[in-house]
């Protein structure tokens, strides 16, 4: 289901309701590394970068 939403702007946003779609996708777990993994595999790295995903949406 994708509706219009006009938001107090003015402007229009569209959103999408995933929930059926959420229910016949196959579900993966997967862990996150452990901090000491990631250091000693960045060790003598030339270049480490960073991501911030918190509007990553």
């Amino acid at each position: 289901l994708m509706v219009l939403v006009n938001k107090k702007d003015g402007s229009s946003l569209f959103c999408v309701d995933y929930r059926e779609l959420n229910e016949v996708t196959r579900k993966d777990a997967q862990l996150l590394p452990r901090i000491d993994a990631t250091l000693d595999a960045s060790a003598g790295a030339k270049w480490i970068t960073t991501l911030d995903l918190a509007s990553g949406y």
